[in-house]
């Protein structure tokens, strides 16, 4: 990585991103998410109908488990959001992405069973999507890079939302 030391071995442990993150955008994502602010109300869709560890996979780490194709068009290595964990600061885009789910034959049978859960970010880093994309469609969308080894933290900071 050139002159840089890996970004892994200068922050604190209890700040390091998780590790399927490329060493080379650790930084992209720590500049990018620089002073930004937690969210205290943040939608997201637990995929497999409960709240557990594998809720809060990033996309890349849904790419690695093969719960989603790994489509470089659409997920693009070069790209931190890939490596973020999508959260939504309204709920109705997760409404749509469930009705999504349910019309879609493949990611009916991979997730049956998906449920909107609702609660805050934190043990993390945090942006908007839009304020780093200015033509991202979508301005609810937050991504949401954890730290590592924190995905069991954060689980009791969300509950099923009614």
């Amino acid at each position: 990585m050139g002159d840089k030391e890996d970004i892994r071995d200068v922050l604190p442990e209890e700040l390091r991103l998780e590790d399927n993150i490329p060493e080379e955008l650790c930084y992209d994502i720590v500049e990018q998410a620089r002073g930004n602010e937690h969210y205290s109300c943040v939608y997201r869709v637990a995929k497999w109908g409960k709240i557990e560890e594998r809720a809060f996979l990033n996309t890349y780490g849904e790419i690695q488990e093969g719960y989603i194709p790994d489509d470089d068009g659409k997920y693009p290595k070069d790209n931190i959001g890939t490596y973020s964990t999508s959260v939504y600061t309204e709920r109705k885009n997760c409404d749509k992405f469930i009705n999504m789910l349910k019309k879609s034959v493949r990611p009916r049978k991979v997730y049956p069973f998906p449920v909107i859960i609702v609660g805050n970010t934190s043990n993390g880093l945090v942006q908007r999507t839009a304020d780093r994309d200015v033509n991202y469609p979508d301005p609810t969308h937050v991504d949401w890079w954890l730290f590592s080894g924190k995905k069991g933290t954060v689980l009791s900071n969300f509950v099923l939302c009614e």
